[in-house]
């Protein structure tokens, strides 16, 4: 078949040149990325990514890329007016969505599930944006049946996603989103049955394939290995971030898991295309520009619209729901789903500006026009240096939060520290506070371990600082009356949550003998005792069995 180019011919596909471009923009630093990572996994036994470095990557490459699209529609007053409809009318009703949510727990699981669902798109709509990119660049036409076989491939791969992730029982997930230490909000999965799965998995396989095998006929001929050479990394990667992880979880005959087919992984090398290809435009369509300068803006940018929200809708503020109680993974859902929104409309190829700086249309009569000098004014500083704070911030809160965490540091009085700082942030962390309490526990210090598991208590109301307060009560406490009232009521209430757990029903048969309960406290150390010794916990067994003895002479165990 003949080749046929367009007048672009003479130009070249690439944007920095063929090595940066296949790396950072076609996938391939990705793609070379997974067998490294699988080694780095199996070498270090490491079953995730380490959480600080997850935030870290997560702060240094996803927040400047929502700046990246922050200044492309704010920064420039003509944009601003361009893009009106997202950018005034759209952000407010998603602003306003947000703030309804912090009081209507049910919406603010639907926003979070509408990102959840939305982001396998927004990332194939990105990966076929630069795949048609690539080649018109080169100058190769692209016929529409062609371009549609191209574009069904990448529509199939986020419908396997899609089932992958809203099938019954489903764990799937393929955006990142911190994790909160109380569930207020969910991600709610249609719970669509396997069986129904099962059925459609496999057609929408086989088009996806063949939609790929079609588009790669149409354009036979008609590309250069080395123009085809993107194209061919953007489809593998959308394969392995989305395609194959849904058919190996749906079928169950492979699994794609690991460091490299995470969440924050994949999300990762998505943001730095978007850096790649915006930094780019940026460069050429304002002649004034400099790269360090953009991406530090797009920093700036980034933290202030992930860390505000945070600091004005604390529950001492305006909100209800403390950061690691969901209102973190709530402005990560708002965020995104703004970001999305932006993205479809400022990111179009048939967009004039978009498509003179991206396709390198060299006419000078379609030069992009330079954008006007703003008039000098207060509002700019203001906001650099909120975006100049809140990075401040973020880097603050991971180092408290590095401390706070178990392993961070053994010095009980630096993590009481961590967790009074992280609550001056507004991000209280009931981790923290829960283990000030377990080393202050270990050292003896009871009433600084009983005041730290308080605060956790206050924050997370969870068994587990429930169990370590009760035991505190119970054997540390007993003379107290009012202590022994409350270390039954929590011990029972752990009970409850937890009933085949060993030390919890150990802690309540304590919280029954210190009460003089001794009856129910020989059961529930009875009950304790045969799930230690099911689980081979011989230590704990030991422990309680000796407890046991106490309890059936009449007398409560007293901690030293």
């Amino acid at each position: 078949m003949a080749r046929s180019r367009s007048s672009a011919t003479r130009d070249s596909p690439w944007l920095y040149g063929p090595g940066v471009d296949l790396l950072l923009g076609a996938g391939f630093g990705y793609l070379l990325s997974v067998p490294v990572l699988v080694l780095v996994a199996r070498l270090l036994d490491l079953p995730a990514w380490p959480g600080m470095l997850a935030v870290l990557l997560a702060l240094v490459l996803n927040t400047p890329h929502y700046g990246a699209t922050l200044l492309r529609v704010y920064e420039q007053r003509e944009d601003r007016r361009l893009y009106a409809l997202f950018a005034v009318y759209a952000t407010g009703l998603l602003a306003a969505a947000f703030v309804a949510a912090l009081h209507w727990e049910r919406l603010g699981s639907w926003l979070i599930t509408l990102y959840f669902s939305w982001s396998p798109w927004h990332f194939a709509g990105q990966n076929y944006g630069l795949a048609l990119m690539f080649l018109r660049r080169g100058g190769v036409e692209v016929s529409a049946p062609a371009k549609r076989a191209l574009y069904a491939s990448f529509v199939l791969s986020f419908l396997l996603a899609l089932l992958a992730i809203h099938e019954e029982g489903s764990t799937a997930i393929y955006a990142p989103g911190p994790a909160p230490g109380a569930e207020t909000y969910a991600l709610i999965r249609l719970g669509i049955p396997s069986g129904v799965v099962g059925l459609l998995m496999p057609p929408t396989a086989l088009l996806y394939l063949g939609s790929l095998a079609w588009a790669a006929f149409l354009l036979r001929g008609r590309v250069r290995i080395l123009e085809l050479a993107p194209v061919v990394g953007l489809v593998l990667t959308q394969a392995l971030w989305f395609a194959l992880p849904a058919l190996g979880a749906s079928t169950g005959l492979f699994a794609l898991g690991g460091l490299p087919f995470v969440a924050v992984w994949i999300s990762a090398a998505h943001s730095v295309q978007y850096l790649w290809i915006t930094s780019y435009y940026a460069r050429h369509a304002d002649p004034r520009a400099r790269m360090l300068p953009y991406l530090g803006k797009t920093l700036l940018a980034g933290s202030a619209i992930v860390t505000l929200p945070g600091l004005l809708f604390a529950p001492t503020l305006l909100g209800t729901v403390h950061w690691y109680a969901g209102l973190a993974v709530l402005i990560f859902a708002v965020v995104n789903l703004h970001h999305f929104v932006l993205d479809g409309a400022v990111w179009k190829l048939r967009d004039g500006r978009v498509a003179r700086v991206l396709l390198r249309a060299r006419d000078p009569a379609v030069a992009v026009p330079a954008p006007t000098i703003p008039a000098r004014s207060w509002v700019r500083p203001a906001i650099w240096a909120a975006g100049a704070a809140s990075v401040a911030l973020s880097f603050a809160h991971m180092r408290e939060h590095s401390l706070g965490i178990p392993g961070g540091t053994d010095d009980a009085r630096r993590v009481e520290t961590a967790a009074r700082r992280l609550a001056w942030m507004q991000r209280p962390n009931p981790a923290a506070w829960g283990n000030a309490g377990g080393l202050y526990a270990e050292r003896g210090h009871v009433d600084p371990a009983i005041a730290a598991y308080r605060e956790a208590l206050a924050l997370d109301p969870s068994w587990v600082y429930q169990t370590n307060l009760a035991w505190l009560l119970a054997t540390r406490r007993a003379s107290e009356p009012e202590a022994r009232v409350e270390a039954v009521a929590l011990a029972e209430q752990a009970a409850r949550a937890q009933r085949n757990d060993p030390e919890v029903l150990d802690t309540l048969a304590a919280a029954y003998a210190a009460s003089g309960r001794f009856e129910e406290a020989r059961r529930a150390a009875a009950a304790a005792l045969e799930l230690a010794s099911a689980a081979e916990r011989s230590q704990l067994a030991a422990g309680i069995e000796r407890r046991l003895e106490l309890y059936r002479m009449g007398r409560p165990f007293v901690g030293r």
